[in-house]
């Protein structure tokens, strides 16, 4: 009988919410049919910063949004994945409210058009066609500043991570640079992460517009080279079948953005119903959690009550720094450290009923306010003109005040009374609406800690944070907008593909493979024969079922159909045994990686390839998920789809050409050059006799897709776990002092490990 298994969620706001809905789903469709799932509270309703103040029949029945109050069905350069926007609509539909809630905003309409900053002393619209001619806040029009960006040389510079402020700078120069820092992504990043552009990080918060810069040289190139190229599917595109964008393509090529008839908090309150009507979730309000411990065979969570709860993972839903309180502080004091780092930010939300119909300047989403404005308020939302549909009915207008974000303690908000707050809006408006009008009613919300910064350095902290979870092999999964998107499209979809990816049983399956490779020496030919066996459909009669016996001699190979792979891989080997075996662990679009094989692993390459064996391992961090209706793998990498199709190329390129001097020019070609993968390939192959049609061949097939599993399975079975990459292991094992060695002086390493006569004369200089 299947072992029951108990799963953790802590945090029930949306993300939590989602994490419960859809592991609950991942239980009925029989991959867990025996999970129970406890999502924990700690206040007496689910649903975070997402809530919905009913105003009443005095009011004429408005609401006040204290969080988000709509959401974007076109996905930006922030958001995790173009189909984020369509699994929260599927999420509605099968929720069965969308039908009743959905409201959507026509792209035409003026809510969604045009869009308004304050700039000294008037409201300017971006979206005015006469900015393209050169105006406010722009002093020349915007084909001057992409041609300015596309042929200037200056700044073209790799940078690990940069602020937001710099990186613009430096592609634009001082003057025009300027420009477009403080009047245009100053107060755009200010309505998204209240955030100081100073600090925000340009690789987390610009992801695709750094990486096209740091791969091209130049944004406007990149952009133009990614148009041309070939186009690679998002990493998680296959991973979820039923988003089809052709199945919503009436609702996107229409609408820009939709609110909840209802509210937002409508979502939160239809989850919260669906799961309580699920035999195998508990939800637990007031529940105020005072550790998490974790053990080696369980998890405990301990409440402020003295109440525990065995479970067998962890799924933190809460903030970064709310998760770290809970751990142990000496165990895990560096993890804790790590998640201290991700900042959050202080606001203040005011929302405000006028009696008065149109209030509004200009019909308008609303206007933000550069920091250069020096004003309090961070922006104002036109609440009214975005929910015309229903409200169009209703008496009044109705304004949202953003206040605090990054300049919250320098404008020392958190000591005004609400009384002193009101004060300062209604100046403001006044001074930046010319509005006199008294509310008629108002609230004033202090949301605390309530928005991540993605700052300078974000995505090492959560680099850091991965390899901590790995190397203690803490059952913990992160969901929730401190690590990988802050929007509430990105958040649920991150939830949905975090569910999907949990493997509850992942020990059992370590454990098995272990046993099965329990003779590490045969671990580079099971990575080959693993392909063999699915291509050839199975072993002979007179093969044995253990592979550590397929190389004893050359009938039993060739009985199991892996003669070459036996010459290659062992017979060599054993031919050779004073060489030294050098693997290294990779990812092709890593910049560490790419800079210790263009530099350690090339020279050792061409100085001392006649006493070290290289193999390459392009996986990583990458991480896998068999799909039964498929029988396929699905990727999901790192640093992209991109880095996933460079991964199968190389998987790909080894297995054609088994020997270094055969595949090691063109890994090294691939790694020294800039451009999107595919064409990179293509180049690399003509330089390097690769017969590339073959490559291309086997990137879309069942072969390559098997040879990224195996590579997989390779890298999960290391021991020590990898960290990160570049992950060396020589001779089998691993030390730190091994690695750092191996990233100052590879040629010294394997040198000093050569126990063999007559070294070269390479090794006798670094002797």
């Amino acid at each position: 009988m299947q072992k029951s298994l108990t799963v953790g969620i802590v945090g029930g706001g949306i993300s939590g919410l989602a994490s419960a809905y859809y592991l609950a789903q991942k239980a009925a469709a029989s991959k867990l049919p025996h999970l129970k799932i406890l999502l924990f509270e700690r206040s007496p309703r689910f649903g975070g910063w997402i809530r919905t103040d009913q105003l009443g029949p005095k009011y004429d029945n408005h609401v006040f949004e204290l969080g988000a109050r709509t959401l974007r069905l076109q996905s930006g350069n922030t958001s995790l994945s173009k189909h984020s926007a369509i699994n929260t609509l599927q999420l509605l539909e099968q929720l069965k409210i969308f039908d009743d809630q959905f409201c959507p905003i026509e792209k035409s309409a003026p809510a969604n058009k045009n869009k308004l900053i304050y700039y000294k002393q008037n409201l300017v619209n971006l979206n005015d066609l006469s900015l393209m001619f050169g105006g406010k806040p722009l002093r020349y029009p915007p084909f001057v500043y992409a041609l300015y960006e596309y042929f200037s040389k200056q700044g073209r510079v790799k940078v690990q991570d940069e602020s937001i402020r710099s990186f613009i700078y430096r592609r634009f120069g001082d003057i025009l640079g300027e420009e477009i820092v403080e009047y245009l992504l100053d107060p755009l990043l200010k309505g998204v992460y209240a955030g100081d552009v100073s600090k925000l990080s340009a690789k987390s918060v610009l992801k695709k517009i750094f990486e096209l810069e740091q791969t091209h040289g130049s944004v406007i190139n990149g952009i133009m080279k990614s148009r041309q190229a070939r186009k690679t599917e998002d990493p998680t595109n296959l991973l979820f079948n039923d988003l089809n964008l052709k199945d919503y393509s009436h609702i996107l090529s229409k609408y820009a953005i939709y609110y909840l008839k209802d509210g937002m908090e409508k979502l939160t309150s239809t989850l919260v119903d669906h799961l309580q009507t699920l035999p195998n979730v508990e939800l637990k309000p007031k529940q105020l959690l005072q550790r998490i411990d974790f053990s080696d065979d369980h998890v405990s969570i301990c409440t402020r009550s003295n109440e525990k709860f065995a479970v067998d993972h962890v799924i933190s839903a809460l903030p970064a720094y709310e998760l770290a309180n809970l751990l142990d502080d000496t165990q895990h004091n560096v993890l804790r450290s790590r998640l201290n780092r991700i900042a959050f930010v202080n606001m203040l939300v005011i929302n405000l009923l006028y009696r008065k119909e149109d209030i509004y300047p200009k019909e308008a989403f609303g206007y933000l306010i550069p920091t250069r404005e020096h004003s309090h308020l961070l922006g104002v939302l036109f609440d009214t003109c975005v929910r015309h549909k229903v409200d169009k009915q209703k008496h009044g207008s109705q304004l949202t005040v953003m206040m605090g974000g990054a300049w919250f303690d320098e404008l020392r908000l958190g000591e005004l009374t609400e009384d002193q707050i009101m004060n300062i809006v209604t100046k403001e408006l006044k001074k930046q609406m010319n509005l006199d009008e008294k509310p008629a009613v108002y609230s004033v919300a202090r949301l605390n800690k309530s928005i991540p910064n993605y700052n300078v350095g974000h995505q090492d902290v959560l680099d850091d944070i991965y390899a901590l979870i790995r190397r203690d092999k803490l059952p913990l999964t992160l969901v929730g907008n401190s690590y990988r998107g802050i929007g509430v499209n990105d958040i649920i979809y991150d939830a949905r593909v975090e569910m999907e990816y949990l493997n509850l049983n992942s020990k059992t399956t370590q454990q098995k493979f272990f046993c099965f490779i329990s003779d590490r020496m045969y671990v580079s030919l099971i990575v080959s024969t693993i392909v063999l066996v699915f291509i050839t459909g199975g072993l002979t009669a007179d093969c044995p079922s253990s592979p550590s016996k397929w190389c004893e001699s050359k009938e039993v190979a060739q009985a199991c159909n892996v003669t070459e792979q036996c010459q290659t891989y062992v017979w060599k080997t054993r031919a050779s045994g004073e060489r030294v075996n050098l693997s290294i662990y990779y990812e092709t679009l890593c910049p560490d990686c790419r800079q210790f094989i263009s530099t350690q692993v090339w020279n050792a390459y061409q100085s001392i390839l006649d006493i070290v064996n290289i193999t390459f391992v392009p996986y990583g961090n990458t991480r896998e998920l068999y799909r039964p209706e498929t029988k396929l793998y699905q990727y999901y990498c790192q640093h992209g789809a991109e880095e996933c199709y460079g991964n199968l190329i190389h998987a790909c390129v080894i297995n054609f050409y088994p020997q270094t001097e055969q595949h090691m020019p063109f890994i090294y070609c691939t790694e020294t050059t800039d451009g999107e993968m595919e064409s990179v390939a293509t180049e690399c192959a003509q330089k390097t006799t690769i017969d590339y049609d073959q490559i291309t061949a086997c990137t879309h097939s069942r072969l390559g897709n098997q040879l990224q599993h195996a590579y997989a399975v390779q890298t999960e079975s290391l021991q020590p776990p990898h960290q990160y990459v570049p992950w060396i292991t020589l001779n089998g094992e691993h030390t730190e002092d091994m690695q750092k060695q191996a990233e100052k002086d590879l040629i010294g390493l394997v040198c000093k490990s050569y126990k063999g006569s007559d070294p070269p004369s390479q090794c006798v200089k670094n002797l």
